[in-house]
């Protein structure tokens, strides 16, 4: 009797090995589910202005699981090989024995080659990068387009200022689709989130009933167009050489090449592409003035 009660005492001993063993293993597949999401994932400014999700969850989300399931494996990992640890120390002991000498030096080798052709971005690690940027660019390409980057946060009186859009013609229009516009400080997003929309959406939907740029002009708005053009692009219809506004925009600190879209140049320097449109718009009409005085 008293071995069957010890048996019975033994199966139900709680197995903490097995437990580490397996938690690491589960956060090890959810921290490379999450991690593949996130590569695949557009540009924050992009997954929040159209609400971008998978299996219901936003990026934020999506990079919040990814953080927590990592802790997670390290924990777990840590665990596991404390439980494990005179196991561990053997194999190194007698390393010569199990000839592991040779397996940790290209341990450490291919790890060394993988944080140093990361950092210094050669391929074939530059074009794992490049492939998460494509996509970015593909999710870019395919989206609704924000007039500025994290539009969404602003504030209604913000979002009109930024936009052009008159406050009170604004505020009118998301009434009369259903939105409480009473209280200051709500954003586009809480606005789009009444109506069940994505910012994007909202705006595409004040855009049809010729809301957007309006007091401004279509470029003001960002409905026009332009973001998505290239520098050239936009040079050759004002009228203005290429290589000239690169000079002129440099010389304003922005960064600019002929092929970029415009969108991209005034992201990088913490502007809107209506900015950068002025700048070179300014220059052509110096060039005209300074053709009419000769």
């Amino acid at each position: 009797m008293d071995q069957a009660t010890s048996n019975r005492t033994e199966k139900k001993t709680f197995n903490w090995r097995g437990m580490m063993s397996l938690l690491a293993a589960v956060s090890f597949v959810v921290m490379t589910v999450t991690g593949i999401v996130l590569y695949l994932s557009p540009q924050g400014r992009v997954a929040h202005w159209v609400d971008w999700r998978v299996a219901g969850l936003d990026k934020e989300q999506w990079g919040a699981v990814h953080t927590t399931s990592s802790l997670l494996f390290v924990i777990a990992a840590a665990v596991h090989l404390y439980f494990n640890w005179r196991v561990f120390l053997h194999y190194i002991r007698v390393a010569s024995r199990f000839n592991l000498k040779r397996e940790m030096a290209a341990t450490l080798l291919v790890t060394a080659v993988v944080i140093a052709g990361t950092v210094w971005e050669v391929p074939p690690f530059s074009t794992i990068m490049a492939g998460g940027e494509r996509m970015k660019a593909y999710w870019d390409a395919r989206s609704y387009q924000a007039p500025y980057p994290h539009a969404e946060a602003a504030t209604l009186a913000e979002f009109s200022e930024q936009t052009g859009i008159d406050l009170e013609q604004f505020k009118t229009r998301l009434s009369g689709m259903g939105v409480d516009v009473s209280d200051p400080e709500m954003t586009i997003g809480s606005a789009a989130k009444q109506l069940d929309l994505s910012p994007g959406e909202l705006f595409e939907r004040l855009g049809t009933s010729g809301g957007r740029g309006a007091g401004g002009g279509g470029r003001g708005g960002g409905g026009s167009g332009y973001g998505r053009q290239t520098l050239e692009q936009v040079c050759r219809d004002v009228g203005v050489d290429v290589q000239q506004a690169i000079g002129a925009l440099k010389a304003e600190g922005v960064r600019a090449g002929a092929s970029e879209r415009l969108r991209d140049i005034a992201d990088r320097a913490g502007i809107r592409p209506p900015d950068v449109i002025d700048m070179i718009e300014a220059m052509a009409g110096a060039g005209n003035d300074s053709a009419e005085a000769q």
